[in-house]
């Protein structure tokens, strides 16, 4: 009983001035910053997602040469009609077929996303750009306007453009990777530069209505497959689905609305100027 009595009080004094009790292991402290940044480098835990179905890889193959294909054809007639001033073709649009096509769920994929993603992208190539442009001029660096190559600014007008374009999109709920390269193209393309302002309608705009809409119509063929998933605005208006028994066209033309899925929130500025110095 005396025994009990002790080990009790032992107790209650380790509990009272918060030391571990008798036979328990000392309590880890939190990691210093270090510590946390560097496990972090191990990666979250979070499991890789399975390969696709070969008829999901099929369909995105489809998708992808249609949609390409149908752009090499805008983009000989625009070169025709222009005298080759302006053309359709340029490197971004590979990456948004992948996200139309290939992951037609991600929220970066979405219509929304795509369109006003890509404008912002043009406009802001076309700002940055237009304003590195008339610092040189006032230095007397150069004076053949949109032709010229940024020689001394190019590093700086490349980062810039690229950071804004991710800022403006996160603010904007409208992030897409293509609309950061159509940033970079413009800045670093001399032919691009050709067009001016011009390319914010011709590729930009033009190219992403022009998959935006054939992605509508062909990944939607799939019973497995809805696109867009939330409205096209963005909002959720709730799950939608063909009645019992509807047809095959009639559960294909509903999907053209959304499958009703929320879209995320938008980025909080902090996150965003991690996304600017990142860039």
């Amino acid at each position: 009983g005396d025994m009990a009595s002790r080990a009790d009080m032992s107790r209650c004094f380790c509990v009272e001035v918060g030391q571990p009790l008798p036979g328990e292991a000392e309590p880890s402290g939190a990691p210093s910053c270090c510590g946390a940044f560097l496990e972090k480098l191990r990666g979250a835990g979070v499991e890789a997602p399975p390969s696709p179905p070969m008829r999901h890889t099929v369909l995105s193959c489809v998708g992808a040469f249609v949609s390409l294909s149908a752009l090499g054809l805008g983009h000989r007639l625009v070169a025709a009609a222009s005298d080759g001033t302006f053309e359709m073709i340029i490197p971004p649009f590979g990456a948004v077929a992948l996200l139309i096509f290939g992951a037609h769920k991600a929220p970066l994929a979405q219509p929304k996303n795509v369109i006003l993603g890509n404008v912002i992208g043009a406009v802001v190539g076309y700002a940055v750009w237009s304003g590195a442009a008339a610092i040189d001029d006032r230095r007397g660096l150069q004076d053949c306007g949109s032709l010229c190559e940024p020689t001394e600014y190019l590093w700086l007008t490349a980062a810039i453009a690229v950071s804004l374009t991710i800022v403006i999109q996160e603010k904007w709920n409208v992030a897409h990777p293509p609309g950061a390269a159509m940033a970079l193209v413009y800045v670093t393309v001399p032919r691009l530069r050709h067009m001016g302002a011009a390319y914010i309608l011709c590729p930009s705009l033009l190219g992403s209505l022009l998959f935006v809409c054939i992605g509508v119509l062909i990944n939607n063929v799939s019973l497995n497959r809805a696109y867009p998933q939330s409205s096209w605005l963005g909002r959720s208006d709730g799950a939608r689905g063909p009645p019992q028994g509807a047809s095959r066209l009639a559960a294909y033309l509903p999907k053209f609305l959304g499958a009703g899925v929320k879209a995320p929130p938008p980025v909080p500025l902090k996150e965003s100027a991690f996304s600017f110095c990142g860039s």
